[in-house]
């Protein structure tokens, strides 16, 4: 099965417009080793790292970390961050996400998410992670997002090749 990257995108973008992002971090950092991986990169490569709060109706329903290679992040600004989005900023550089891997779990929040999402700790989250690939194959973008379960839900619809 497949799902189009363009879709994606557009859901993204979509999504984006629609809430409200509060920028708690923006600030370069070495990899930990899991994300270095991610993104096919040296463990402690200096990337830049991104972590935002998501509201909908001013209300948290997402805690969103991304880690940027180097070579994006020195062209983004964070201010433009919290007004334009991500994928925005992407299509302004040409640098347009060409695959994308994603991967859903759940999990129990931890003390810092479930502050900022307004959750007991330990409550049940939806977690995403996902790594954005441009045209010639290379990871640029490694996100990990953890979602109030009561205010967001996946809703995928996918393509059957053949």
């Amino acid at each position: 099965m497949n799902a189009a990257v363009s879709g994606l995108l557009a859901d993204i973008k979509s999504l984006a417009a629609r809430t409200e992002v509060e920028l708690l971090h923006f600030g370069v950092a070495p990899l930990p080793t899991a994300v270095a991986g991610m993104l096919e990169l040296a463990p402690q490569t200096r990337a830049l790292h991104l972590i935002r709060l998501r509201r909908f109706g001013g209300a948290p329903y997402c805690h969103q970390v991304n880690w940027l290679r180097a070579d994006v992040a020195e062209r983004l600004d964070p201010d433009e961050v919290v007004a334009s989005g991500l994928v925005a900023i992407y299509e302004r550089l040409g640098l347009l996400p060409r695959t994308a891997r994603q991967r859903c779990f759940a999990r129990a929040a931890g003390t810092t998410v479930a502050s900022l999402l307004e959750v007991t700790a330990s409550a049940p989250v939806l977690g995403l992670e996902r790594v954005f690939r441009d045209g010639d194959g290379r990871p640029f973008d490694a996100m990990s997002g953890l979602f109030r379960a009561d205010r967001f839900v996946f809703d995928m619809t996918m393509h059957v090749d053949g």
